[in-house]
This record gives C-alpha cells, sequence and structure tokens, in this order.
C-alpha cells in the first residue's frame, strides 16, 4: 500500500545500503516502479508501453523515446531521450546547429551519435518527482518537435514520425 506519508522515494532516500552496489541495484528496481507511476500520471495513462529492460516508451509529435533508470557504478539517474532524426550525416553546420541549441538550452541535451539526433535530459534519482517529471517530459518534447523537421529536411535525415508515415502511407491527418 502506498502510504502518503511515506512514499517509494522516502524509503529509497533511508536504504542503509546506498552507497554499495547492492544498494544501488535495489534504488534502480525501486525507482523503476515509481517512475512507472508518475510517468503514468504525467500521461494520463494506465497504459504505460515498456520494454524489455522497463524502460518507458513516450512520444512528442515528432519524436519517440523512452525514459529509462540507468545506473553507472554505484550512482542511479532517470534519462528521457527522443529520437528527432535519423540517417543524418555529421557536418560542421550540423554540429555548430547542435551547439547553438544546447548552449540555448541548458537543462536539455542535443546530441549526435551513429547518425541520429537525440534530444535528452539526465536527473539524478533524487531529483525524480512528479514535477520534474512533467517538466522533463514537456522541455524534450518541446525541444524535440522544434527541430525534429528543421534538421530531417537541412541535414538530409528522416524523423521517426516520417519513417512510420512512410511505413505505414499514414499521412497522420486526423
Amino acid at each position: 500500500m502506498n502510504d502518503p506519508r511515506n512514499p517509494p522515494i522516502a524509503r529509497i532516500r533511508r536504504h542503509r545500503h546506498l552507497g554499495t552496489v547492492e544498494g544501488a541495484d535495489h534504488v534502480v528496481i525501486l525507482m523503476r516502479t515509481h517512475l512507472q507511476k508518475l510517468m503514468s500520471e504525467v500521461l494520463a495513462t494506465n497504459e504505460l508501453t515498456l520494454d524489455d529492460d522497463g524502460d518507458i516508451r513516450y512520444q512528442s509529435r515528432q519524436a519517440y523515446g523512452y525514459a529509462s533508470v540507468m545506473r553507472s557504478r554505484k550512482e542511479v539517474s532517470v534519462e528521457f531521450a527522443l529520437l528527432v532524426a535519423s540517417d543524418i550525416k555529421p557536418t560542421r553546420k550540423l554540429l555548430e546547429e547542435i551547439n547553438s541549441i544546447n548552449c540555448s538550452s541548458p537543462w536539455i541535451q542535443v546530441i549526435l551519435t551513429n547518425g541520429q539526433v537525440i534530444v535528452r535530459r539526465r536527473l539524478d534519482w533524487l531529483e525524480v518527482n512528479e514535477e520534474s517529471v512533467r517538466r522533463t517530459v514537456f522541455q524534450t518534447n518541446a525541444v524535440a518537435d522544434d527541430i525534429a523537421e528543421l534538421i530531417a529536411v537541412v541535414h538530409g535525415g528522416i524523423t521517426p514520425r516520417q519513417q512510420i508515415e512512410a511505413a505505414t502511407g499514414d499521412k497522420g491527418e486526423n
């Protein structure tokens, strides 16, 4: 039972083995459950789509991505990442645009990796609450939607939305 006086994040903070590898594993398990509850509230759905690792799929108008609990050594965080465009060839102009976006938006990071442009934000596990998740989903979606088509058109790539439209023949006009 969820006791409002003892939310899951409070139980995690009090975990006695937090500084150990085992403690970090325990935090990951608890954070996945906590993140699923928060994402369900933020996305206003009881039907979250999870992958095999427990990552939560979400989308903006143009991009698709995941909210994932990440663990490195003894640190735990939650990463929100949206694929904005793929089949992108790295050019100086593209890297300058990405750098400009990153300089103007310190909370969100845009990266180019393996021909894919990704918008992401990572939260330390202690920062994860309904407000921070809501704000992060809103911010990542807004940046992804602002840059997706522009990057795909100008730099010769394709957005996830365009890939789906091409595969299904659906132009998404509802």
